[in-house]
């Protein structure tokens, strides 16, 4: 455990598992950020006092060698690029970003390696800021600054046939101009002010019909508002994984206007620094080769609608318990079977699937492979038992993936807004009930996104049939 003690300047190395000092290394005045190398070689430790950065070999423990900001310095927070390369660091008293070699220890900006990445013009306290530097082509797959929001365009969206819209506005003008009106007469017909009116008769006599919509009325400059090349910054230190207020606290900022910052260019969380995960689709060609099956806990209905319903929930009966919907849905061909009961053990899981793949044969198909999630009932013995006599290949989902049988998961919410939510029920009978009637039609008549707006019936016909298109 490394410790860096600005007082002390230097850095304290501690025993982990009993936490007394080992050792205590001298590095520089105003020691305070410590930074591991990429390959856990070397500490880069920061002193932002002595304008030096000294490189901690961690297996002698002792300084190897130190670097210094030419022309004096404030290194202090920051991080190591995703490659290595680059030692971002922020110039805490100087308003500076450095980006420090780590094979050399010298500064890199562009043709000027020796000046400092953003260099604070002489007599001024603004951030001047080369904008293809900030971003280090290296990190994050060379990823951009987005644009800050636009503060022009029109944001009110007027009904057209208001009072004084863009047609009332129009017709009190003609009166003026075409009908020779008075401004007083035109006024009191339109409701408004002959100030009012005067002004829109003066727009469109200047501007056309174009000056009757309302302008902008947001300032063409704010006086306030943060500096492009700081904006700049603040996105580079950021993609070094600094939160917000260490930001602030680096260039001596307020808070929220950090946070506004990086929300309005898209880096509000750290999350948006790593790429999305690519979706992963996929098909299986023929029906049978793989059933999806999962369970969705619906509450019992008892004395009539719920808050659904009424849209109050004080009215709606309390302790009903649950009833468990059991679904199986084709890979191939999406035709569903669904049940409901009264659990989710391993024997009643057992059950539903016995009578799943017996409602599959029924159509002509042959389960081959089950995907469920990791729920007890399917990680069972007796469940592994049932699945090898049916010669059925078990597969689980991966923890925390839903998404995996996704196919599952998308029928559950279709099912849940056409059958359990899609009407108003008195008891959970006629709920179940209602249930054979949904069922048919999403299997022969309901058109399916994913089939070309088929439904899966016709879909198992066409993979059934497949020598007979060609007759």
């Amino acid at each position: 455990m490394y410790v860096a003690d600005e007082v002390a300047d230097g850095v304290w190395t501690l025993d982990a598992d009993k936490f007394r000092v080992k050792r205590f290394v001298e590095t520089g005045r105003g020691t305070h950020g410590l930074y591991p190398s990429r390959d856990a070689s070397v500490m880069y430790a920061t002193n932002r006092l002595g304008g030096t950065i000294s490189v901690i070999d961690l297996k002698t423990g002792k300084v190897r060698e130190t670097w210094r900001i030419p022309g004096g310095g404030s290194p202090d927070m920051g991080g190591v690029s995703a490659d290595g390369k680059l030692l971002w660091l922020s110039g805490r008293y100087h308003s500076e970003v450095y980006a420090i070699d780590t094979d050399d220890g010298k500064l890199r900006a562009g043709l000027a390696p020796a000046r400092p990445l953003l260099a604070r013009p002489h007599g001024q306290h603004a951030l001047a800021v080369v904008p293809k530097h900030v971003v280090h082509p290296g990190l994050l797959g060379g990823w951009g600054c987005q644009a800050t929001q636009s503060q022009g365009g029109f944001r009110m969206k007027l009904h057209a046939n208001a009072k004084l819209g863009p047609k009332g506005r129009a017709v009190m003008v003609r009166r003026v101009v075409e009908d020779s009106w008075s401004l007083t007469q035109a006024a009191e017909a339109a409701g408004v002010s002959e100030r009012t009116c005067a002004k829109w008769v003066d727009r469109c006599r200047s501007e056309g019909e174009a000056g009757l919509v309302d302008r902008s009325s947001a300032p063409q400059r704010v006086a306030n508002r943060t500096d492009e090349h700081r904006i700049e910054a603040i996105a580079a230190l950021r993609r070094v994984r600094m939160t917000g207020a260490e930001i602030a606290d680096c260039l001596t900022m307020a808070l929220s206007t950090v946070s506004g910052i990086l929300k309005d260019i898209g880096l509000g969380k750290l999350s948006r620094l790593q790429a999305p995960e690519a979706p992963n689709r996929y098909e299986r060609p023929n029906p049978g080769e793989l059933i999806h099956i999962d369970v969705k806990k619906l509450g019992r209905i008892q004395g009539g609608a719920g808050h659904r319903a009424h849209g109050s929930r004080r009215r709606s009966p309390r302790g009903g318990g649950w009833e468990f919907v059991h679904v199986c849905v084709d890979d191939a061909t999406r035709l569903a079977y669904v049940e409901v009961l009264a659990d989710e053990q391993a024997i009643t899981a057992i059950g539903f699937l016995r009578r799943a793949v017996a409602f599959y044969r029924g159509h002509g198909i042959t389960v081959k492979r089950l995907m469920t999630d990791n729920g007890s009932a399917y990680r069972s013995t007796l469940h592994a038992i049932a699945c090898r006599a049916l010669g059925i290949r078990h597969i689980r989902t991966r923890p925390y993936r839903p998404r995996t049988n996704g196919k599952a998961e998308r029928f559950i919410r279709t099912m849940l807004g056409g059958w359990a939510y899609g009407a108003i029920y008195s008891s959970s009978a006629e709920r179940t009930a209602a249930l054979a009637g949904w069922l048919e039609f999403y299997n022969w008549r309901r058109p399916h996104g994913s089939l070309a707006k088929r439904p899966p019936g016709a879909r198992l016909a066409e993979l059934n049939n497949v020598l007979g298109s060609y007759n």
